[in-house]
């Protein structure tokens, strides 16, 4: 059964609308990808020169986009911002425990 978005909206204000009226293939489907597939797409987009046409048929070849490739390697390097500055963050509060003197009651 197909409905209008119309119809839809109707039914949406009446409260009839149920998981039946709605065709689940118009829903899209977020694609997902395996640890294995991501490190072989980045180790060949990686192996040619930056801005070479490599790199675009590469990313055409399997549907993806640059901010694909670039939101991956931000989200890396903040990570690893964050994680120095924790290291940092626990070495002085080593230090201060250290050499703190503390009073036993």
């Amino acid at each position: 059964m197909t409905m209008t978005t119309a119809l839809l909206n109707g039914r949406a204000h009446t409260g009839g609308v149920t998981d039946d009226d709605i065709d689940p293939a118009a829903r899209p489907t977020r694609r997902t990808f395996s640890a294995e597939y991501k490190a072989e797409i980045v180790a060949e987009y990686d192996s040619h020169p930056k801005g070479s046409e490599e790199r675009g048929a590469i990313l055409r070849r399997e549907g993806l986009y640059t901010s694909h490739m670039a939101r991956e390697l931000e989200r890396t390097q903040t990570a690893l911002e964050i994680t120095g500055k924790v290291h940092a963050l626990l070495e002085q509060l080593s230090e201060s425990a250290d050499t703190d003197p503390r009073s036993k009651p």
